[in-house]
């Protein structure tokens, strides 16, 4: 079955791989569509498709519609599109209202906050052709549309590598993944955790993405976490850092933590990519107790609160609190992912 797998933003890049091997060796003869920027990112992958293009959003309504129209005219040829981002963009929303003039080609799509299938005027003209939807954890599986059918899979594999990095035997390693964001994490949380801390000795906080330009007040922010008494165990990038790279400070990790804004949209709606990065890595979380509905944390996770994180840090630091084992259910095997997805995929 000649198939494609469209990614045309910059971002999720982190769930094409698991898709491309659940396909390999299988029926779909896989292509892959992408941004340019992501070249580099899939290069250690690359194999794993018969051919690659590169296609990119344009502004502007007339050229917009243009490329609607040249998309269509390559993707017309396939029997299945797989869209890793089945929302927001026009030119996504364009180029499927036009593939409705093709009932035979299957569409599916990845819905990264299963919110928009009831709120989004876009997603509804979306699903005018995708009526399957896969979202990435078991507890976003609901959905009062009955036309639209929802399953989960976790794309937590990765392409092995041989790139390490240092850690000193004594050292914990707290990675906070993903770039720097004021708006989805708290940071005033951990800061001022730390300030009612005496003395670390052994934990590192790793934040796991680059510093981007930020507001007035998110440099004001970052100046104070190097101004911390404890500026020496705390590690930024200002540099994007290759996949290899962010890879292998995982495998180190000794927790994963969110360090999210308490928002109800990660109980009902989407998850934040540390999630699956901690399932990938099989490393235990450190979250607040706002998240302890998610079931996937179950058994996984240090919960902490406002009023005693200090003393979860000092405990840990001190190894008198040791991190939970990860318990490795069945469900994230690569074997359950691969026939739970190629199920979907097959089914009407």
């Amino acid at each position: 079955m000649k198939t494609a797998l469209i990614e045309i933003s910059t971002s999720h890049e982190e769930c094409l791989y698991s898709q491309a091997k659940f396909m390999e060796n299988s029926e779909f003869k896989l292509d892959l569509f992408i941004h340019p920027k992501l070249n580099p990112q899939i290069a250690l992958y690359q194999e794993l498709f018969e051919n690659v293009f590169f296609i990119e959003e344009e502004t502007g309504l007339f050229t917009k519609l243009r490329s609607s129209i040249k998309l269509l005219k390559r993707l017309k040829t396939y029997d299945l599109l797989i869209f890793n981002t089945a929302s927001s963009s026009k030119l996504i929303r364009n180029t499927l209202l036009l593939l409705n003039l093709y009932p035979k080609i299957k569409c599916i799509g990845l819905l990264h906050n299963s919110k928009k299938i009831e709120s989004s005027f876009t997603q509804k003209i979306i699903s005018t052709k995708i009526k399957k939807y896969f979202v990435l954890a078991d507890h976003l599986k609901q959905t009062s549309q009955s036309k639209i059918k929802l399953e989960s899979f976790y794309p937590i594999f990765f392409p092995t590598t041989n790139e390490t990095v240092q850690k000193n035997e004594n050292e914990i390693w707290v990675v906070i993944p993903g770039r720097i964001d004021f708006l989805r994490r708290d940071y005033m949380l951990l800061l001022n955790s730390l300030e009612k801390i005496k003395t670390l000795s052994n934990i590192k906080f790793i934040f796991l993405g680059k510093l981007l330009e930020t507001t007035k007040d998110g440099n004001a922010l970052l100046l104070e976490f190097k101004n911390s008494k404890f500026q020496n165990q705390i590690i930024f990038f200002n540099r994007f850092i290759e996949n290899e790279e962010y890879q292998a400070y995982l495998s180190k990790a000794d927790m994963i933590m969110p360090l999210l804004k308490c928002d109800t949209s990660y109980l009902q709606n989407k998850i934040s990519g540390s999630f699956n990065l901690a399932y990938a890595h099989k490393k235990a979380l450190l979250s607040q107790e706002f998240f302890n509905q998610i079931t996937d944390f179950s058994g996984n996770t240090i919960f902490f609160n406002r009023e005693n994180l200090h003393n979860i840090l000092e405990d840990i630091d001190k190894r008198k609190m040791k991190c939970p084992t990860f318990e490795d259910l069945d469900k994230w095997s690569f074997k359950n992912q691969k026939e739970n997805y190629l199920y979907f995929l097959r089914s009407n």
